[in-house]
């Protein structure tokens, strides 16, 4: 029975990390809407390590159907020297009510939004940290919509300031284990060791 008890405490000490689907987001790839990193099934909890290349955009498209629900969260490693990184993301689609828009962060040029889509920029809130199979996360900001049409969207994450770091973009809900292309400890643990 002592066997079974610390066993046990490690299952439910890991299963965060084990709730999202942790994937590694090649630098510097997915800088287009026609080079976007696909995500397979927008309901999935996904955890998309990436890191964001100085006045660049990294976009991220999946499909969603009329009335279906979108969720996004972005959070920073906590890494030295990223105590300060603020990214925005932006979600867009066709069909998104240009009442709800907001605008650009100042200084910083119109987005890419491709024709006849609209965009809801989500900018950063004031982080508050949170620790995950041992690895610390600055909580930044996280958006739910509800598809108004059938289509791809897209995920746009910048910086207002076309600043370079690391973030976690975190789209859906539902936890599932998929083994398939998930990252292992190893690369979590190499992606936090460097800034």
């Amino acid at each position: 029975m002592r066997i079974l008890k610390p066993m046990l405490a490690f299952v439910l000490l890991s299963s965060w990390s084990l709730a999202h689907s942790p994937r590694m987001v090649s630098e510097g790839v997915h800088l287009s809407t026609n080079t976007a990193y696909k995500i397979p099934d927008a309901n999935t909890s996904w955890a998309l390590y990436a890191k964001l290349p100085s006045k660049g955009t990294e976009w991220y498209g999946f499909e969603l159907k009329a009335g279906q629900t979108l969720y996004v969260s972005m959070t920073v490693p906590q890494i030295s020297g990223l105590e300060n990184f603020a990214p925005s993301f932006a979600i867009i689609g066709q069909g998104l009510n240009p009442s709800k828009l907001e605008p650009m962060p100042s200084g910083m040029k119109a987005l890419p939004v491709p024709p006849n889509m609209g965009a809801l920029v989500v900018p950063p809130t004031t982080a508050r940290l949170e620790v995950h199979g041992g690895h610390g996360y600055w909580v930044r900001q996280s958006a739910t919509i509800k598809a108004p049409l059938d289509g791809t969207y897209f995920v746009a994450v910048f910086h207002s300031a076309s600043k370079a770091g690391k973030y976690v973009l975190a789209p859906g809900q539902k936890e599932v284990f998929i083994n398939e292309g998930r990252a292992s400890s190893a690369e979590i643990n190499t992606y936090f060791a460097k800034p």
